[in-house]
């Protein structure tokens, strides 16, 4: 058989597969479970060796650990240095039991300021049963809004990133509850934003193939450029697959094209390397949502992925819990409510900095914005999203018998999402208006290079990390 025939029947398969009725059942299972005004139950069910197994290893963590895991179970390290292991849990969800699924902790700051038992957890349900699914899902994120009073900037920023255009996970909400066999009994650990995992099933749903590249940066500073062996870039980049020979050497092109190509090649080439619309979307609206833990500032929080068809390079954003200006280190509440827009990130963003030098670039992302700010910020457009986030929230508190805190004596009234995004809504249009140029961010705390100017009045992680 000829091989252009072969490859048809191989796409007609695969097209087959994709429209097959289970597959369909799947998604719109899959849809429901991320209603985001749904409220879902969760009942993680351990043994004590189990959950002594999982606890985290790190600088203390090593001496103090009652048991390990075993040789056998691959160990995930967090910048933090922390090193989560999966242990052996049940789930009950929604009332529907799944046996031996895998469970760990997760998060940098997020687990290191949690407080009792609400730390963020990863689900992966057929970790040791292959082929198992919950609502369609194969894993599944469990964050903890631990620097979130409101409990609601993560859900928010990842529907503005989706009205935006950007491909973004989608949230919904959990109520967990936590067995482990003679310690804890059907304790409560919280409520829980949940959110849809940056995975195969995600990249096939948004770039139609899930073989390309797809790399997670950690302290990637200004994207830069390695030389000339992948091998250098893996633990700065930190690729989640193999991807492709082609698309490994594209990476390489793409970031050397941003530090060595003068104007004319930069200008003639990028298109070629990067998704532009699309990451022009993605800054502008991190810059609405001032969301500056982010690709803004701290080189993380984001997934880049090269489609190994088109061979771009496209950005999905990540971890958005300390957007709506509670990012501190770079700003007040205050200042980031008027973060500039045309000058939105930290110290060197080369890439950014270098497409915004370019007049048709600056247009299109100066509309981005303006079209996001109007379309997310404006009143009529975020009160029904907060509205309907406040009734799930609302729900969990009557379900749990639990009242919601609010915002802890002493915060800023900023803090509150809707305070801040009217504050914000009005500096972007001023901005846009040419009357006003906004706050252009630096480091104020102890960071790489940062300086100590004045104190930030944000939010504390003690007293933020309360509640739920």
């Amino acid at each position: 058989m000829k091989t252009t025939n072969v490859r048809t029947w191989v796409w007609l398969f695969a097209a087959l597969l994709a429209t097959a009725p289970w597959t369909r059942a799947a998604s719109r299972e899959t849809e429901a479970f991320f209603d985001p005004g749904a409220l879902h139950t969760f009942h993680f069910k351990l043994t004590r060796q189990a959950w002594e197994a999982m606890q985290p290893r790190g600088v203390f963590g090593e001496m103090f650990a009652a048991s390990r895991p075993s040789k056998e179970e691959p160990t995930h390290e967090s910048p933090f240095g922390y090193r989560y292991t999966y242990a052996h849990a049940d789930v009950d969800f929604d009332g529907h039991l799944y046996r031996d699924v895998g469970l760990r902790f997760k998060g940098n700051s997020s687990y290191l300021v949690a407080r009792d038992l609400k730390r963020p957890f990863k689900l992966d349900v057929n970790h040791y049963e292959e082929g198992q699914t919950l609502a369609g899902l194969t894993s599944l994120n469990f964050n903890n809004n631990a620097m979130d009073p409101t409990f609601m900037r993560e859900a928010l920023s990842y529907r503005v990133f989706r009205e935006a255009g950007v491909p973004a996970p989608r949230t919904t909400w959990g109520l967990v509850y936590l067995t482990v066999e003679s310690v804890h009994d059907h304790k409560l650990a919280g409520l829980y934003t949940l959110v849809e995992e940056v995975n195969k099933p995600f990249l096939k749903a948004h770039f139609g193939s899930a073989k390309g590249l797809l790399l997670k940066p950690e302290n990637a500073f200004d994207t830069p450029y390695l030389g000339e062996d992948f091998a250098k870039y893996k633990r700065m980049y930190r690729p989640r697959n193999s991807g492709t020979e082609a698309t490994r050497k594209r990476l390489i092109e793409f970031v050397k094209l941003i530090h060595r190509a003068d104007d004319a090649m930069f200008d003639a080439k990028i298109e070629e390397f990067l998704d532009v619309p699309g990451f022009l979307r993605f800054v502008a609206a991190n810059a609405v949502l001032a969301n500056m833990d982010s690709f803004l500032s701290t080189g993380h929080n984001y997934y880049l992925y090269v489609d190994p068809e088109t061979l771009k390079a496209h950005f999905i954003p990540w971890d958005l819990n300390l957007s709506f200006g509670t990012f501190d280190w770079v700003g007040t509440l205050d200042e980031q409510a008027k973060l500039s827009v045309a000058h939105p990130y930290v110290g060197k963003n080369r890439l950014t900095e270098r497409l915004l030098s370019i007049d048709r670039y600056a247009k299109a992302y100066r509309a981005e914005t303006e079209r996001i700010a109007r379309n997310c910020l404006a009143r009529d457009r975020l009160e029904p999203w907060v509205k309907e986030m406040e009734a799930a929230i609302a729900q969990a508190e009557r379900a749990a018998n639990v009242p919601h805190r609010g915002l802890p004596n002493g915060m800023p009234a900023a803090l509150d999402v809707k305070v801040f995004a009217k504050a914000r809504y009005a500096s972007v249009m001023v901005q846009i208006a040419g009357n006003e140029q906004g706050y252009v961010p630096y480091w104020q705390k102890g960071f790489i290079g940062g300086r100590m100017k004045r104190p930030a009045t944000g939010p504390t992680t003690r007293e933020a990390g309360k509640g739920g």
